[in-house]
Order: C-alpha cells, then structure tokens, then sequence
C-alpha cells in the first residue's frame, strides 16, 4: 500500500502506540489498537494525550514522515483524530 492510505495508517498507529493506556493501573494495560481510532476522537479527552505525550506525538510524526518542526500557530486547533490527519496531509502536500 502507497500513498495517502499509508500515510494515513502511519499516523494512526503513531497515534495509537503513542497514547496512554485506557486503564494504566490494570495488571495489563491494554494499549489503543489503531483501527478503532475514529476521526472525531478527541486526543486528550477521549484517549488521554497530555501537553507532554502531544509534543512528543509531533515529534514522532514530523521524524515518520521527515517533516521540519510543524510552527506552534498550525498545532494550536489540533484537537482530533483528523485534524492530525489533515495536518499531516498538509504538510505532505506542501501546504
């Protein structure tokens, strides 16, 4: 698989590898599995992500795809699922 697809599943699962576990004091904590993540998914009210594990999911991306640092006036409105998405399509596309 190439293309937008891939970029898509990359994002998600640096997404899913990258959030907190829904219940980190079980004998096991279960990590977010990538194919539930839906675009709406809030990143720090529906799966967690704190100001810290957020600068440290930019980071990971903008490494995965070879980005330069993304400015802090274009992360400001990412609050979703979707908006890393698009924000990762944007920055794929030159945009």
């Amino acid at each position: 698989m190439t293309g937008p697809q891939r970029d898509a599943d990359t994002v998600l699962s640096v997404i899913a590898m990258m959030a907190p576990p829904s219940d980190p004091g079980a004998a096991a904590p279960q990590p977010v599995p990538a194919e539930s993540l839906r675009d709406g998914d809030r990143l720090r009210e529906d799966l967690g992500y704190d100001s810290v594990r957020l600068i440290e999911l930019t980071v990971a991306l903008e490494e995965a795809f070879g980005l330069p640092p993304f400015p802090s006036e274009r992360l400001a409105g990412v609050l979703r699922v979707g908006d890393v998405l698009r924000l990762i399509d944007g920055a794929r596309a030159g945009s």
